[in-house]
């Protein structure tokens, strides 16, 4: 019998894994090539490399790989300043593209549509499919965050952003199309109240991240994606507020800063004990390095994977309400929690000064994990919405 014809859409190439969302769908497509014949529409800015297009392609019967121009970018800005959309959309949109996309589409023939992001719907437009679209975050919530988190230009930026992302998203909401979303906390904060949006959760793969019985050369640890604006602000402010409050009670402590595409001007808060090594090749040494993660985030939106990956390495963490509420994980049981420098300089503190105290902790947050955060349920739910979609 054969497989139902699944054409994915997608506005990275899900490989290398270096962003949550590449993250997301590489572990969705592992599954949904289980139940579907997938078919992958990708747009990429930088080349693919061939060990990056091996790892992909034995979950897709087809890969169709479209590059964005970036001289392309001042006109779609301008576009969407005339049109008043989010300039993320015309970031990644391609006129060209978009109409040899729909050829391709249009000739397979799919049962439907999976979309990854609702930057990618207008190349859905005159497509006579089912959709689902996985919004992932609350994009507008995160703008928002941001803009309260920036001034200047900066904060006008995000301020924008946040308020066409929030039409945006009430005409995707508003429309027939099945959407979902990675947590309660972002399908609550979605413009449009009530709302038929989904919740399909991340995972983590407890198997490949476990706990590492090792030397920890560095007290703490962040990891994450350096070039994200939400990560820089934490990594600021683990440089600058924390760790000069921290060196005063603790004058050996180290901290390592890890991950991929760290902008240059990181290493200016490198000293004997900051290191910022930036990318590394596989990511569990960074986290098996250090005694604490610690993940002072005030922005951004949707689940952390980071923080799901530490927990699952059984690894105490110190994070903010911000990372804790999404994640629904038990305060003081599972992780700790802090908003001020004063709050994680005291958390982190106690903790190095009573490892017994953060063992447990560890374990708590790696069993919760184990039980909260697995890939096969929630990729469960994702392949039975879209078969209900296609069965419509």
């Amino acid at each position: 019998m054969n497989k139902p014809k699944l054409a994915v859409l997608t506005s990275r190439f899900p490989y290398p894994i270096d962003k949550g969302d590449k993250l997301r769908l590489y572990h969705q497509l592992k599954d949904l090539s289980n139940r579907f014949s997938v078919h992958l529409f990708a747009l990429h800015e930088n080349p693919i490399e061939p060990e990056s297009y091996n790892a992909i392609e034995p979950f897709c019967d087809t890969i169709h790989l479209y590059k964005l121009s970036a001289w392309q970018w001042p006109k779609q800005a301008l576009r969407c300043l005339w049109y008043k959309q989010p300039l993320q959309i015309g970031y990644f949109f391609n006129s060209s593209i978009q109409a040899t996309l729909k050829q391709a589409i249009l000739k397979l023939n799919p049962d439907a549509l999976y979309v990854q992001l609702s930057r990618m719907m207008p190349y859905t437009d005159g497509l006579p499919y089912p959709i689902v679209l996985d919004l992932q975050d609350c994009f507008s919530l995160n703008y928002s965050r941001a803009a309260q988190q920036t001034a200047g230009l900066k904060s006008l930026f995000y301020q924008r952003e946040a308020r066409t992302m929030a039409n945006y998203e009430t005409d995707l909401l508003s429309s027939p199309i099945v959407t979902t979303i990675i947590s309660a906390l972002d399908k609550n904060a979605l413009p449009l109240q009530p709302n038929k949006t989904i919740i399909i959760p991340n995972g983590v793969d407890t198997f490949f991240f476990q706990p590492l019985n090792n030397e920890k050369p560095f007290d703490m640890v962040f990891v994450g994606n350096l070039s994200y604006q939400p990560n820089q602000e934490a990594v600021r402010f683990l440089c600058e507020a924390i760790m000069p409050q921290l060196l005063k009670q603790m004058p050996n402590v180290r901290l390592l800063i890890a991950g991929a595409n760290m902008p240059e001007s990181m290493k200016q808060w490198e000293t004997n004990n900051i290191q910022c090594i930036g990318r590394v090749n596989d990511i569990r040494s960074a986290y098996g390095s250090a005694k604490l993660f610690v993940a002072p985030l005030f922005s951004g939106a949707g689940v952390q994977n980071k923080m799901l990956e530490a927990m699952s390495m059984g690894m105490p963490c110190i994070t903010t309400s911000l990372v804790q509420t999404p994640l629904n994980a038990p305060i003081n049981n599972t992780l700790l929690t802090a908003e001020t420098a004063n709050e994680f300089c005291e958390a982190i503190v106690r903790l190095l000064n009573n490892p017994e105290d953060g063992k447990i902790i560890g374990q708590a947050a790696r069993q919760w994990v184990e039980t909260n955060y697995q890939w096969k349920a929630a990729n469960a739910t994702l392949i039975e919405l879209i078969q209900q979609t296609m069965n419509k």
